[in-house]
């Protein structure tokens, strides 16, 4: 075997299981909604580097980079709802009850997604222009 395939075995393995788990428990805790964006992401990442024929070994920065992305917009939409919410802002106050409000799994979504790929295609352009 060689390293790409287990590269890719092991990378369809984890997320599979996290994917699994989500759908199982994840979706029904505080934490959900953000699992639920570093998961889509992750598959983002899957997608991209398969049909853009890149080497499995990207994924060893792209998945680890979806972690805080998807962290960074969910904050921002639970902080956005606390506000439409009537409860103060926890980005700017010390207030984490504001942060206990749950959001839709979706919020937040689309603007990882945009950075997300943007991303990938900046990578997939200097590996190969570069790098290539």
């Amino acid at each position: 075997m060689t390293l790409n395939l287990i590269l890719w075995i092991v990378v369809i393995i984890i997320i599979t299981i996290h994917t699994y788990f989500l759908f199982r428990n994840a979706l029904k805790t505080s934490y959900g909604d953000l699992w639920f964006k570093i998961i889509i992401l992750c598959w983002l990442s899957v997608i991209f580097v398969f049909f853009s024929k890149m080497s499995p070994l990207h994924f060893l920065y792209m998945i680890p980079i979806s972690y805080p992305l998807a962290f960074y917009f969910s904050t921002q939409a639970q902080a956005t709802h606390a506000i439409k919410r009537g409860l103060k802002d926890p980005l700017k106050s010390d207030d984490w009850q504001s942060f206990r409000v749950r959001i839709e799994k979706t919020e937040g979504l689309i603007p990882s997604v945009i950075v997300y790929v943007i991303f990938l295609f900046v990578t997939y352009f200097v590996t190969k222009y570069f790098f290539g």
